[in-house]
């Protein structure tokens, strides 16, 4: 480890207060004549000095936790050894001396105190270079260097008073004590995580592998540790044929061939370290991994299945299989265990259904569509387990009308499922519009399991879908209490707050989530989102592009929003400019409805209606708000039947669409089915409410003035005109001022 200086410790300690206070140390000599040997005793007596070092402030901190106190330090030349004697007032534990490196010495003092640290005996005793002292956490440490490099020792303990004695004995090689103390040391460093200090330990024993294989062997270890794997290796490969290689080092050996891409060589030592019973889970990940990067698929199986076998009891492992046949696209034998009931009962059964989400939804996307296909195929099978299986992947595909639709056409009840099955059941129809389905399963959980936070949190998620926004924010405020660091709760009380209209709430819930969790990419872009639906579009784009590449989904969606608000303003041209580069990726769907959108706004009815066109025959299905507008412009072309087919596709879309319920009205106008159209405008008259209110304040519903006027228009084009004027004059008696009416 080489020489420290008394610096180098000044600022050590767990709590950066443990500098080496330089005491004052009064020895008294007696010399004493025996006819065998001469011996110097120096007693090491505790000054004012030192007084002050045991009740400074530090050590007063101590004062609630009984220590001992170390009284005395001697040391005594005796014939060929050392003898060093520590007293304290009281015993403590001790385990013993650990070599810590050439010449060095370490000796820690358990549930104990001193006024460390103490000067070492330079002038009297030369064998002695130095003595420091320091404190720890559990006690104080003491480690002696010697001039001398190589030494064997013996400890023991004597009571009344207790003391430690330590008797050195000078050696002209490293014996076994020695070599296997070292290795002790060696390990405790390791353990504390000192990889350097360690290194430096074993460097003087690495010229000769052969004479110090274990050293070796963790000087080797070590090297991979402190990411000096080229150097480990290179002497790896250079040791003679005789070197016992251990298990441990061949497996820290394959992890470096592995890391270097070396995988036939990595395979190998697994294969060794496995096969000399090192049984452990990062050998066996080592192993299969190094199998599968080797196109070996079927061998890694097998050594899967071996290492599954040999450790039964390890959870992880298990899990890591599951994950690997997920992977080799083993899908149905993954999810069996998964659903392995004596897995569950390892660890908590919320752990091992997270486990299997992520790998599920962690799938690149043609493993997962392959995932679904051969799920799908078992599913036909009629076992509830299978079709539960299918059913979850199309969920955790975000494939929720899907899974909605294989779950209802089996005969499975929610008896047969586990609860973490029917939370994402309730979810895909939460996901689908269906609250109420929804609130079905979450209910059915707490049924179950009335603790069960994440259907609680559903059911606030379903109030607010449901527009019950404050019964969701006053149900939220409970679980805040129960649970306050969920950040579940924290996003279902942002999306209520985005559901009431109340976006700037939304936006402090969603920052209050990235002050708990920095870097949180569904916070970060949800909260764009919100920005965004608050009007503030384009500062939400420049605010993601300092986050996000400008190609990241994120950012098109934001070019998107603020298209829509350029046409919500009038400025159709601006739209179209903003939406035209992100037509080119035909993948992008809602550029491409939203640009259609724009062309009808802006006047380009023959393009928009081509476009439309080319989707449908494309197999897409337009949204309900692209379809008005195309009928809208079927209706400008004088086709008012074609318009009229995508009205009512429009509305069975969104059946309250105020407006696509007027351009059935006047598609049906166009084709002179005048009783079908004043039968719209009686329906759109008796749903529409006279007044709206907004706090304390009554608001005209300026809609009903719409149907009104329309009313009459219809009049004058069923050339019902003395009807018409008289229906506009009524109008005029009531609304004199209003202008459409005159």
């Amino acid at each position: 480890m080489g020489q420290r200086s008394s610096q180098t410790k000044e600022n050590s300690g767990p709590d950066g207060r443990g500098r080496e206070y330089k005491l004052i140390i009064t020895f008294l000599m007696e010399e004493l004549l025996q006819t065998t040997f001469v011996m110097r005793r120096f007693v090491c007596i505790l000054t004012a000095v030192a007084c002050v070092a045991l009740f400074s402030p530090m050590n007063m901190a101590e004062a609630g936790i009984s220590r001992a106190v170390m009284t005395d330090f001697r040391v005594g030349r005796h014939k060929g050894f050392l003898r060093l004697v520590f007293q304290f007032s009281e015993a403590i534990p001790f385990s013993g001396p650990t070599v810590i490196g050439v010449g060095q010495l370490s000796l820690s003092f358990e549930q104990a105190k001193s006024a460390c640290p103490l000067r070492h005996l330079r002038s009297r005793f030369n064998e002695i270079k130095e003595i420091l002292c320091f404190r720890n956490e559990s006690g104080f440490e003491i480690e002696v260097e010697f001039s001398h490099p190589y030494f064997h020792f013996k400890s023991y303990v004597l009571n009344r008073p207790f003391r430690v004695i330590v008797d050195v004995y000078k050696t002209n090689f490293p014996t076994k004590g020695f070599i296997d103390s070292l290795a002790d040391g060696v390990r405790a460093m390791i353990k504390e995580g000192s990889y350097n200090k360690a290194l430096l330990a074993l460097e003087p024993f690495i010229s000769d592998p052969l004479a110090y294989p274990t050293l070796f062997s963790d000087y080797l270890v070590l090297l991979c540790w402190t990411g000096k794997e080229d150097r480990a290796l290179e002497l790896f490969e250079s040791l003679p044929q005789a070197f016992p290689k251990r298990p441990y080092l061949l497996k820290n050996m394959a992890q470096a061939y592995y890391d270097k891409k070396a995988f036939s060589k990595a395979e190998i030592l697994y294969q060794k370290a496995l096969n000399l019973g090192l049984c452990d889970e990062e050998t066996c990940r080592g192993l299969v991994s190094s199998l599968t990067k080797m196109g070996k698929t079927d061998q890694a199986l097998r050594a899967m299945n071996l290492c599954a076998r040999m450790l039964p009891d390890s959870l992880p492992l298990r899990l890591w299989n599951a994950k690997f046949l997920l992977k080799s696209g083993r899908y149905s034998e993954a999810m069996q265990i998964y659903r392995d009931p004596v897995l569950g009962k390892k660890e908590s059964a919320e752990h091992i259904y997270k486990e299997m989400d992520d790998a599920i939804a962690g799938l690149p996307p043609d493993a997962l569509n392959n995932m679904l296909k051969k799920l799908k195929k078992a599913s036909y099978k009629g076992s509830p387990k299978e079709v539960a299986d299918y059913v979850l992947a199309l969920t955790l595909a975000k494939k929720y009308e899907l899974a909605v639709k294989v779950l209802e056409s089996r005969a499975i009840s929610s008896g047969q499922l586990p609860v973490h099955f029917l939370y994402w059941i309730a979810w895909a129809y939460f996901r689908t519009g269906n609250p109420h389905k929804a609130k079905e399963y979450f209910n059915t959980i707490l049924s179950r399991n009335p603790r069960h936070i994440k259907a609680r949190i559903g059911l606030t998620y379903c109030m607010s879908l449901q527009g019950l926004n404050d019964k969701a924010l006053k149900e939220l405020a409970k679980l805040s209490v129960l649970e306050p660091g969920n950040l579940d709760i924290r996003f279902a009380k942002a999306y209520a707050y985005e559901k009431k209209g109340s976006f700037l709430e939304a936006v402090k819930e969603y920052d209050d989530i990235l002050e708990r969790s920095p870097g949180n990419q569904t916070a970060i872009k949800l909260r764009l989102r919100a920005l965004s639906d608050m009007g503030a579009s384009s500062y939400a784009l420049e605010e993601a592009l300092q986050n996000f590449s400008s190609d990241d989904p994120v950012c098109s969606d934001l070019l998107m929003d603020m298209a829509v608000d350029r046409l919500r303003w009038g400025e159709s041209g601006e739209a179209l400019r903003l939406l035209e580069p992100l037509t080119k990726d035909r993948n992008i769907r809602r550029a491409r409805f939203d640009h259609i959108v724009a062309l009808v706004e802006s006047g380009f009815i023959n393009r928009a209606v081509t476009e439309y066109e080319q989707l449908v025959r494309s197999g897409i299905s337009p949204p309900a708000y692209v379809l008005d507008a195309v009928a809208r412009a079927y209706l400008h072309i004088h086709q008012p039947k074609r318009a009229l087919d995508l009205y009512k596709s429009a509305l069975r879309q969104s059946p309250d669409s105020f407006d696509a319920l007027m351009g059935e009205f006047y598609a049906l106008q166009e084709i002179r089915k005048w009783r079908e159209a004043q039968s719209i405008l009686d329906s759109m008259d008796k749903a529409e409410p006279p007044v709206f209110k907004k706090g304390k304040k009554l608001l005209p519903n300026w809609r009903k003035l719409d149907i009104a006027l329309e009313r009459g228009w219809l009049l004058a084009r069923e050339d019902r005109l003395a009807e018409a004027e008289e229906f506009f004059q009524g109008l005029y008696k009531e609304a004199p001022a209003n202008i459409e009416i005159r």
